[in-house]
């Protein structure tokens, strides 16, 4: 029972970190060409979320949100504090759905 227990508890650490990775991945992509600004990892048990706010040339802003290997824009401007306002409110609402965000 117990050898049972440890194989699916190291089955379980390689999935989750195949899913940060994947979502890793996934911010990379979207980010290429622009300088990430601002990043957090929020998780809760093996399910991993990944915001970001990237800085683009000619000082327009965008913030991604990635889940599940994929990453989506949910917010662009060219006003700085908007994004920061965007990033702020979606990891607050993460970390208040009982995500452990860092």
């Amino acid at each position: 029972m117990k050898k049972l227990l440890v194989v699916g508890c190291s089955v379980l650490v390689a999935s989750c970190s195949t899913i940060q990775q994947n979502n890793d991945s996934a911010i990379a992509a979207v980010a290429s060409g622009g300088e990430v600004q601002k990043s957090i990892t929020c998780n809760r048990c093996i399910d991993f979320r990944r915001l970001v706010i990237v800085q683009r040339s000619g000082g327009r802003c965008e913030v991604y949100y990635a889940k599940g290997g994929d990453a989506e824009k949910v917010a662009e401007g060219g006003d700085v504090d908007a994004c920061e306002s965007v990033y702020d409110r979606m990891s607050m609402d993460l970390a208040s759905s009982g995500f452990d965000c860092r």
